[in-house]
């Protein structure tokens, strides 16, 4: 039997061993680094460098996952203008070189005599869609990238015109209403009814037979139903400058230029041309290249019949 002497002396051997892994016990778990006699010890990580970790790794997550949705919206948005917008895709990978006048008249020129009318020649028609096209059927359209909260609007066209007249999507779908039989205008009728222009709606404002149509068929409706059935008083130059005003302003802008009295007040500019010295260039260029026809042994004179004095 051991004496109260023998255990007081155990009790103090194993005192540092006690106080040891009572000291190991109250410390915090973390980090271990070697310490004496290649025994391993804890050493415990500052809260603050926990906190800089922890903030480093969400922000690495935030950038990843806003870099992942602006691809997605990209995509998106691109994959919309494709399936909206193929014409304007098309005519970056087409590159159509823009013509000069006489090469703008010479590949359309069936064209422009198919499609002339009553007061609009098909000189008139030729410049015209040279002058708004720049001599390309196929127009280049710039694309710009603008932030959106809609995925599909990323990524748009810096204007919505398109084809050799021009059209906005907006502007081509009102033309559509009308279209020409023997040089005359004709309206749309309904989908059930024979007759008129139940085709239109099989035309687009990619080709360049359906925009020359469906311009000189609208320009041409208007001046019938808001000068001539009116008894006004107007020369030739008066319709076609009706006809290029209404075609880029719209009918707001073409009643106002004949209420006028066929005066351009307040009317400055539409669609980026100033409206007076755009009218110059139009009427000039047609006196030009009627000029050129007549002097060329290759083309046909234009043939003025069409065209009714000035009243």
């Amino acid at each position: 039997m051991a004496t109260p002497m023998r255990l007081n002396a155990g009790r103090r051997a194993d005192a540092p061993r006690r106080q040891r892994l009572a000291a190991e016990a109250r410390r915090p778990r973390g980090r271990r680094s070697p310490g004496r006699g290649g025994q391993a010890a804890v050493v415990a990580k500052p809260t603050g460098m926990k906190l800089v970790s922890l903030g480093r790794s969400a922000g690495k997550m935030i950038v990843i996952a806003a870099l992942v949705v602006v691809v997605i919206w990209l995509g998106t948005s691109g994959l919309k203008q494709i399936v909206l917008r193929p014409y304007h895709v098309l005519a970056h990978v087409v590159n159509d070189p823009p013509l000069a006048m006489m090469g703008t008249w010479k590949a359309y020129q069936h064209i422009f005599y198919r499609f002339e009318t009553e007061h609009l020649s098909a000189t008139f028609l030729g410049v015209l869609a040279h002058e708004l096209s720049g001599g390309q059927s196929w127009s280049v359209v710039p694309w710009h990238i603008q932030f959106s909260i809609k995925p599909w609007g990323m990524i748009q066209p810096t204007h919505d015109k398109f084809g050799i007249m021009q059209f906005s999507s907006a502007g081509f779908e009102q033309a559509l209403g009308f279209c020409l039989s023997d040089h005359q205008p004709v309206t749309r009728k309904r989908w059930y009814k024979f007759g008129g222009c139940a085709h239109n709606r099989f035309k687009t404002r990619g080709s360049v037979s359906h925009s020359v149509e469906v311009a000189a068929a609208s320009m041409q409706w208007f001046i019938h139903h808001h000068v001539l059935a009116y008894d006004r008083q107007h020369t030739l130059k008066n319709l076609r400058d009706v006809a290029v005003i209404r075609h880029l302003c719209g009918d707001q802008y073409g009643e106002r230029f004949i209420h006028n009295e066929f005066n351009l007040e307040g009317i400055y500019a539409c669609q980026g041309k100033v409206m007076h010295e755009f009218l110059e260039v139009i009427h000039d260029g047609e006196f030009k290249l009627r000029g050129q026809l007549r002097q060329s042994a290759h083309l046909p004179a234009p043939d003025d019949s069409l065209a009714p004095p000035p009243v």
